[in-house]
């Protein structure tokens, strides 16, 4: 995995990172699901039978790239690259753009700093085939008071019941409150 250059404790390039590493953590069958529609989906099946892999890169700045065309974005934050063992399919390379939303309780409707717009004309002029845009909700954690109590079933999802599983009087006794 390739890295450029964020500030260390930047949000984005942590949740760069974790979706990226959680998407490769088993490297015989990555689980690519957030990446998926610009992956798989414009070359439908036939196409992805002709891949290996995929190279990937993070947050790479355009000049490391050699693009110098001024304006956003400043950086890749997710890129990746289909190959096989005979070529590299630079016609399928995928960016995406990832934008933080941080809500609070206080304010709800706290968004990013934008909503990727520029950032994604800017990808289309750099020359980019596939563009992907991830928005990213991370809430402030609530208080204990501002949290309400919820129920949840005592019993397994798909339970078959037979004929020596204990009687219930009501629906209620299957569940139970937690925080």
């Amino acid at each position: 995995m390739l890295y450029g250059y964020l500030p260390q404790d930047s949000d984005e390039r942590r949740v760069i990172e974790a979706i990226t590493e959680f998407a490769l953590r088993n490297k015989h069958y990555p689980d690519l699901t957030f990446f998926y529609n610009l992956l798989f989906d414009p070359v439908r099946f036939d196409g992805i039978e002709e891949y290996n892999g995929f190279y990937l890169a993070t947050n790479i700045l355009r000049e490391e790239i050699g693009i110098e065309r001024k304006g956003k974005p400043g950086d890749y934050d997710i890129i990746f690259i289909p190959y096989n063992q005979h070529k590299m399919f630079y016609e399928r390379t995928a960016v995406f753009e990832v934008k933080i939303a941080r809500p609070t309780f206080e304010s709800p409707s706290k968004g990013s700093n934008s909503l990727g717009e520029t950032q994604i004309y800017g990808l289309i002029d750099d020359g980019f085939p596939l563009i992907g845009l991830l928005h990213i909700v991370i809430a402030k954690p609530l208080v204990i008071q501002q949290t309400s109590k919820i129920k949840v079933s005592k019993v397994p999802a798909n339970k078959n019941w037979g004929p020596n599983d204990p009687p219930f009087s009501s629906i209620e006794e299957l569940f139970e409150e937690q925080l």
